[in-house]
């Protein structure tokens, strides 16, 4: 999980709607994932997807199942000095 950590953009505009949360900020976050347990997270994935829109940004996309759900998740990324990192997240279960 940590070196998910680093893909996000340490920013105060970041962005991660999760299914039961809205966080702001890379704080809000990095916070968010060091409570989290990874237990129960595995998934498979069914479709994934990836868009650029010219070199600096582009957004990902998949479908995934969990537990007999499925569900969803979006991410837009950003090459910034530091290299490409995830500005914005967006998770959701049908």
């Amino acid at each position: 999980m940590a070196a998910l950590d680093q893909f996000f953009w340490r920013d105060e505009r970041a962005v991660r709607y999760g299914d039961g949360e809205n966080l702001y900020g890379h704080a809000d976050i990095l916070k968010f994932r060091v409570q989290r347990s990874a237990a129960g997270l595995a998934r498979t994935l069914l479709k994934s997807g990836v868009v650029t829109y010219g070199k600096d940004f582009g957004t990902t996309h998949c479908e995934f199942q969990r537990g007999g759900q499925i569900g969803r998740q979006t991410q837009t990324w950003m090459r910034t000095s530091g290299g490409w990192r995830i500005v914005a997240a967006h998770i959701s279960i049908l």
